[in-house]
């Protein structure tokens, strides 16, 4: 039963049945760009990019339990409602795809009823709290591609918006998984990570505002840049009061800049903001270096065709900043590759060469 399965399992089947209710109106209407644009966001960023990466260890662990089954179950589900949606948008693909998932008991996708939603499944709260977790993660990624450190390097913690501490909170693990950061702060006061500056954009607003403009730019320097920030950011727009005349301001009417201070970088979207600490210690740098070994290895045993549940012995050489970093998480390298050695050979020459974020290393690995 849906109410028994996990949380992330009844978030998509939620998704799925409020997007079922969203394309059968879109298609009532003839809108089928939309539909179809729907549908694509949904099996894209949604199922691909979220469920299917955030149940993968489910479908991987060796005991078929109750979450295993509940995980296989739910994706099943939504791939055949998927397949029903599309039908009269992608004939064959959904043909295909209903095919596939059936092994051709059922005679054709088009000779089904098309999907209705089922309210009862439906979850607003749910959605709306996985809606705001996927947006943090989003900006703490986007953070980290503003300052070129990949998601494989630790780094400190993320701030965040103390409004949102309640549903940040009830995905704490998710959230630092996903991030890759060791904590999470809440903060009440941009101000205090982010300097702003907001000005009239001048060639937007003078035809807009003709000659108020100069008296609305003397009350926008009046107000606190950061607040002016977040209420357009949040809500779209602001209202400005002059001379008691409502004038109101949407985000192209400014110019904002945004200076971050030194060791943090931040970004923001729907309302929602992240600051992300940037600074790398020793420690956290050892884990980075052991996190790439990781990587590496991975990548070389699907190159060898290796079967997932295979042991392998791995030898390597590379400079001592490596070998302290392998060695101080070799536990953590060895579990997560299934390694049952891993072992420093200075005279190693029938490797692959690696470069691990500037350490240039050779790696061999054997099936036992």
């Amino acid at each position: 039963p849906v109410a028994e399965r996990e949380e992330v399992d009844r978030w998509v089947i939620s998704r799925l049945n409020t997007l079922v209710r969203e394309v059968t109106d879109l298609l009532s209407n003839y809108d089928l760009t939309k539909s179809v644009r729907a549908i694509q966001d949904f099996v894209v960023e949604e199922v691909s990019n979220w469920y299917v990466r955030r149940t993968r260890d489910r479908y991987w662990t060796s005991e078929l339990d109750n979450s295993k089954k509940a995980a296989y179950l739910t994706l099943y589900e939504v791939l055949l409602t998927v397949a029903k949606l599309m039908a009269p948008i992608a004939p064959f693909t959904a043909e295909g795809i209903f095919w596939n998932l059936t092994h051709g008991e059922k005679e054709s996708v088009h000779l089904e009823l098309y999907p209705v939603a089922d309210e009862s499944l439906i979850e607003p709260d749910l959605e709306k709290r996985m809606a705001t977790v996927m947006d943090v993660v989003t900006l703490g990624r986007a953070c980290r591609n503003k300052v070129q450190i990949k998601v494989r390097q630790p780094l400190p913690k993320i701030l965040v918006d103390g409004n949102i501490r309640k549903i940040v909170e009830s995905m704490r693990e998710l959230i630092l998984e996903e991030i890759n950061v060791k904590d999470i702060e809440y903060i009440e006061e941009l101000g205090d990570y982010v300097n702003y500056e907001v000005k009239p954009n001048f060639r937007v607003m003078g035809p807009k505002f003709g000659k108020d403009l100069k008296s609305i730019g003397n009350a926008l320097r009046s107000m606190k840049p950061s607040e002016v920030v977040t209420k357009v950011k949040r809500d779209g727009k602001i209202e400005v009061e002059v001379q008691g005349k409502l004038f109101e301001l949407k985000e192209e009417d400014l110019d904002i800049r945004i200076q971050e201070l030194e060791g943090f970088t931040f970004e923001m979207s729907n309302g929602n903001f992240v600051i992300l600490d940037t600074e790398l210690t020793h420690d956290l740098l050892q884990e980075g270096l052991a996190r790439e070994m990781v990587s590496k290895i991975q990548t070389m045993r699907k190159e060898a065709d290796f079967e997932i549940t295979d042991r392998i012995r791995v030898a390597f050489s590379g400079p001592d900043a490596l070998v302290n970093a392998i060695e101080s998480f070799k536990d953590y390298i060895k579990e997560e590759t299934l390694s049952d050695t891993i072992d420093f050979d200075e005279s190693l020459d029938n490797g692959t060469e690696w470069n691990l974020n500037g350490h240039n290393t050779l790696i061999r690995v054997k099936r036992v």
